[in-house]
């Protein structure tokens, strides 16, 4: 056998349980330092410590394990073999450079080490070590366990200030404590008000803790405009509780109505806000792709007073072809975020290959997040980015085409996002009700209508207006104010046509030079609507 394999025999079993009695002492102080670290900061703290002290004692343990080699085997032979005769060095050495007894020697050590197990050499068990470990762990957890939190246990009562003289044999209050316990979902933790005055998150529970002096029969407490919260005796305190769900004013009668009138005290609830999300980058909401880019990368921020939920979902929508030749895919994918829940980061990478992108499209990306509110978590959707991806036959175009293609997207919404979103109006139709629904058809309908008076009056057409009465035209038109007028006209036949009413009152400004655009712009112009 080579020397390798004899030490690895035989160094083995005081390897494991070296290994064995590490664990055995340094799982149950992990373990307590988790249950000290939850009580103090959360699970998440406690997850983190346990952790930390496993992988402390893992190093302890290789730390250990790395004193188990070849000359720690060869002491221990020589110390607990008599057989070996201090000689254990020759098992491991090599022939070549012993002489002849050496060899003799070697050859006798060989035949006697199997007489022996490898178990024999290993370390004895730690079993008082083990035991107290466990012991002070278990001590540890338990009182980590039973050890009231802050706001948990009976309260410590404030004296009262309600500025109520006292009055013989009528009862009033001595001593208060008001305990606010938010929702779940905020992670604030519990705490205790001396005041009867507070400002908590909207669904707290709240707890009164009251002491009356002399003691009360039936005190209550008096909402104003709601009905009265009957108090339950605890001893020599008297408890009540309830949710606020909005704000209230109210007052502690301990005497049902009978001496002064107590003060009022009011209790505010702060709402949870909707999430907030907002376009890093890109910083513009239109994108041209640049050469050789094959991925997008748009990144969004999201911020909620209690938190935004880790994933989101990002809404995408591909406008592929030209025209009156647009066909639409829409998708959502899920989003992971970065960062701490207050405000989180999310930068998805999106692959044109992969959703199908390319010449002559339009890529357009919503990030919709939630907060962490429960129940009904509130949403809130980002501002649309749009890639565009121009077709090769599509010239740059330079001059007036050049001006259309810069100015217009500027001013208002593109036919394409209209179609966009009315195609997702539809689809959320049974989802939203009549008002609701109603409320964003005439928004698209504002934005059709603001587009087409703008191709309007880029075209050189009339723009949608109050119309004029003929005479507007008959008064601000006169001789001398430097049109040509022409001949003066005959009546027409027809009364009411609006032909004849321009014909009769005023005279055509669309027939060049006259008109807002020329000929040859109003061609650029349709070529480009085209």
């Amino acid at each position: 056998m080579s020397a390798t394999a004899l030490t690895h025999q035989w160094t083995a079993p005081a390897r494991t349980r070296a290994f064995l009695n590490a664990i055995a002492i340094g799982i149950p102080l992990a373990i307590s330092a988790g249950a000290v670290a939850w009580r103090l900061a959360g699970i998440g703290a406690a997850i983190a410590t346990i952790a930390i002290g496993l992988t402390l004692s893992l190093l302890i343990v290789l730390r250990m394990a790395a004193r188990f080699d070849q000359d720690w085997l060869i002491r221990t032979l020589d110390a607990r073999r008599p057989d070996m005769e201090d000689s254990a060095a020759l098992l491991f050495a090599d022939d070549a450079t012993l002489g002849p007894l050496q060899r003799l020697q070697q050859a006798r050590l060989t035949a006697r080490i199997d007489a022996d197990t490898p178990d024999r050499l290993a370390p004895d068990w730690h079993r008082r070590s083990i035991a107290l470990t466990a012991i002070v762990a278990l001590i540890i957890i338990a009182l980590a366990l039973l050890w009231p939190r802050p706001g948990q246990g009976p309260p410590t009562l404030a004296p009262a200030s309600e500025g109520v003289a006292a009055a013989p044999g009528i009862p009033r209050l001595v001593a208060q404590n008001l305990r606010i316990l938010p929702p779940a979902y905020t992670g604030l933790p519990v705490r205790d008000s001396q005041s009867l005055d507070a400002r908590v998150p909207h669904g707290s529970r709240l707890e009164w803790t009251l002491r009356f002096d002399p003691q009360a029969r039936v005190p209550r407490l008096l909402m104003l405009g709601g009905q009265p919260l009957a108090l339950r005796r605890d001893g020599a305190d008297w408890i009540a509780s309830r949710t606020a769900d909005a704000a209230f004013l109210y007052r502690v009668d301990p005497a049902a109505g009978r001496g002064p009138t107590p003060p009022l005290h009011r209790i505010d609830t702060i709402p949870d806000a909707p999430p907030q999300v907002k376009a890093i980058r890109p910083k513009a909401n239109l994108t041209m792709i640049s050469p050789d880019q094959r991925n997008w990368s748009p990144t969004f921020t999201a911020t909620d007073d209690y938190g935004v939920a880790a994933s989101a979902r990002l809404r995408i929508t591909l406008a592929i072809g030209e025209g009156e030749n647009v066909t639409f895919t829409e998708r959502e994918i899920a989003v992971s975020g970065s960062g701490p829940a207050r405000n989180r980061r999310f930068a998805p990478r999106l692959d044109f290959g992969a959703l199908g992108f390319g010449p002559g499209s339009d890529m357009v990306v919503q990030l919709v997040v939630r907060d962490n509110r429960s129940p009904a978590p509130q949403e809130a959707r980002s501002p649309s980015l749009i890639l565009r991806w121009p077709s090769a036959q599509q010239p740059d175009g330079s001059g007036l085409e050049g001006m259309v293609n810069t100015v217009l997207p500027a001013y208002f919404r593109s036919q394409r996002q209209i179609i966009i979103d009315a195609e997702a109006l539809l689809k959320q139709k049974s989802r939203l009700s009549a008002d609701r629904y109603l409320a964003r058809s005439a928004s698209i309908g504002t934005d059709q209508q603001i587009l087409r008076g703008r191709y309007s009056q880029f075209l050189g057409g009339e723009e949608s207006a109050q119309p004029q009465l003929p005479t507007a035209d008959a008064e601000t038109h006169h001789d001398g104010d430097g049109h040509d007028h022409g001949p003066p006209r005959q009546p027409a036949p027809g009364f009411g046509v609006a032909e004849d009413v321009l014909a009769d009152y005023g005279h055509p400004h669309d027939d060049s030079p006259a008109s807002s655009l020329d000929p040859e712009t109003r061609a650029i112009l349709k070529k480009r609507r085209r």
